[in-house]
């Protein structure tokens, strides 16, 4: 008999925005930054820090990641797939194509302070991915996530 499972968790679900502060009116109309909710963790300790290296050290190595808790990266992918039913490396790709989304939403950083923020090498590489799954360019991909008076939300 074959054993089939359903991931426990999806890119969204575990999703962390890399801000730590949101605007917020005030009702004389000025503006003030109280930080973020930190989202709830999934309570298995090794992936959610894996979550946090994502959202804020993710352009160092995950190889550094597996050594510091004494993992190879056969571990990890497998640790991974388990929870999310993908490989680390497309599970991480995912989580910086949605890094790099809010960057282009809510701020105005280039488009090469944004893949440095997110830990991507890559630019020409990143356009390639960028133009296969969302059908454009950084400039369009900005323009189609942007609401008015999102520059600024969070920081």
């Amino acid at each position: 008999m074959k054993y089939t499972f359903n991931p426990q968790f999806t890119v969204e679900q575990v999703y962390r925005m890399p801000f730590k502060e949101e605007r917020v009116y005030q009702p004389d109309g000025t503006i003030k930054y109280v930080p973020l909710s930190s989202k709830e963790g999934t309570g298995i300790a090794f992936f959610d820090q894996l979550l946090e290296w994502c959202s804020y050290y993710c352009y160092h190595d995950i190889k550094a990641l597996a050594y510091n808790a004494g993992l190879d990266m056969t571990q990890i992918n497998g640790f991974v797939y388990l929870l999310t039913g993908m490989d680390a490396r497309n599970f991480i790709t995912k989580y910086k194509m949605r890094l790099v989304d809010d960057y282009l939403r809510y701020t105005n950083l280039s488009a090469t302070k944004i893949l440095e923020q997110c830990g991507i090498d890559s630019i020409s590489t990143f356009t390639k991915r960028m133009q296969k799954v969302y059908k454009t360019n950084i400039r369009g991909r900005r323009q189609s996530l942007r609401q008015p008076n999102d520059v600024g939300r969070y920081r």
